[in-house]
């Protein structure tokens, strides 16, 4: 990726949040009900962010946060350290 977060924001690719559930008798069915994505893998940081958080590492954010990003086709988002609720 050539993109470079300034100061202390990050690259964050969102993860496809459809979940598998199993019914009792054994089918698996896959549950698109459940809100956009909250959950995300760090691509860059910038040079202000702090050591707690690397590239490659699964991160949680709030709904709404973020401001988006499409990049050669690709959805992203560039948000704030500040923004994060945990790395996972």
């Amino acid at each position: 990726m050539n993109l470079k977060p300034l100061a202390n924001r990050m690259i964050i690719a969102p993860t496809d949040q459809e979940t598998e559930e199993t019914t009792k008798s054994g089918i698996i069915t896959l549950r698109k009900d459940i809100p956009p994505s909250v959950r995300g893998k760090v691509l860059s940081v910038g040079p202000l962010v702090t050591k707690d958080v690397k590239v490659g590492d699964l991160v949680q954010y709030g709904q709404h946060s973020g401001a988006p990003l499409n990049w050669e086709g690709k959805d992203y988002l560039i948000m704030r350290e500040t923004e994060l609720i945990c790395v996972l």
